[in-house]
């Protein structure tokens, strides 16, 4: 899990903030913002924080699980950005939603690291 903090910490350090907004592979474009929940996002920068975590853990869950796994956590996802829409501008609703996810995403990656070494 630290290993996971720290790759991600040093990620965002070096070019993670304008990625983010830069939007490259999942990370949401800040200049292209249409829906209302997306524009909430981009006018806090924990928010975008948040989501650029979201994404990044994503992706390395993705690349660490297994196929059955795989499935669950597309799944999972596309549920999860259901329910972010629904937050509309609730910026309370917008963090509960993203710290769920983010618990989520850090548990499989636990789990599979708790299975190592690699």
């Amino acid at each position: 899990m630290r290993f996971i903090q720290h790759l991600f910490a040093a990620g965002f350090l070096l070019g993670g903030l304008t990625q983010a907004v830069a939007a490259p592979d999942g990370f949401i474009d800040c200049a292209k913002a249409a829906t209302v929940d997306e524009k909430a996002i981009c006018a806090d920068i924990k928010l975008v924080q948040d989501d650029a975590r979201m994404v990044t853990l994503y992706k390395v869950a993705m690349g660490l699980a297994g196929m059955g796994v795989r499935g669950d956590l597309q799944d999972g996802q596309s549920t999860w950005l259901e329910h972010r829409h629904t937050c509309k501008d609730d910026t309370t609703c917008l963090r509960t939603t993203y710290a769920a996810r983010i618990e989520r995403l850090q548990k499989v990656i636990d789990a599979v690291a708790a299975r190592g070494p690699f």
